[in-house]
């Protein structure tokens, strides 16, 4: 994630009380997942570029994420 995205995800967190699912085709890190709980965001839909397109790529990008 970069700034802006992290302040387009504070702003709309401020405007609704609502669950927000925040779609991602980037690279996320732990300390991106993180951040997310932590300013309400309520989950992340992890695209084929976040996790990889094999079962193997899947299970450990996920499993790294977990940590």
């Amino acid at each position: 994630l970069n700034l802006d995205d992290m302040l387009r995800y504070q702003a709309i967190r401020t405007q609704t009380a609502l669950p927000l699912i925040i779609p991602s085709q980037k690279k996320l890190t732990n300390a991106n997942i993180k951040w997310l709980q932590s300013n309400g965001m309520n989950a992340v839909m992890l695209g084929a570029i976040c996790i990889g397109q094999t079962a193997d790529s899947i299970y450990e990008s996920i499993r790294q994420l977990t940590k």
